[in-house]
């Protein structure tokens, strides 16, 4: 970063239009929500930022899951981790996967996939 620059202009000088990903310049618009969701059974509240909340919402639904279910798969392989924190590493990890492969959807990563049954 040059001397003076600030995060404004290192956004507007790194501005992703393309496909509607997360341009820059909304990254330091990005505001805490919270929201209450049931997780083994007892009520909890997780702060996330809106672009992991759409995240998470569209990887359980490319499961056809809930936002609640899934955030209790990732509740019971979290080891020691913060939960908020588990859930960033899984929706980026996620996502990581999705860009190395070039897959345009949600839908066929393997991270945090469950078990396949054996017939």
């Amino acid at each position: 970063m040059a001397t003076g620059e600030t995060w404004s202009r290192i956004a507007a000088r790194n501005r992703v239009v393309e496909g509607g990903a997360l341009a820059m310049s909304s990254i330091a618009e990005q505001t805490l929500a919270k929201r209450s969701l049931t997780v083994a059974a007892h009520r909890t509240s997780i702060s996330l930022e809106d672009a992991f909340w759409t995240g998470l919402r569209d990887i359980a639904a490319s499961r056809g899951m809930t936002a609640a279910a899934l955030v209790a798969e990732i509740d019971r392989n979290r080891g020691g981790a913060n939960l908020s924190s588990a859930i960033r590493v899984f929706v980026l990890a996620f996502y990581r996967e999705r860009a190395a492969v070039g897959i345009a959807g949600p839908d066929r990563c393997s991270v945090g996939a469950a078990p396949q049954k054996s017939t």
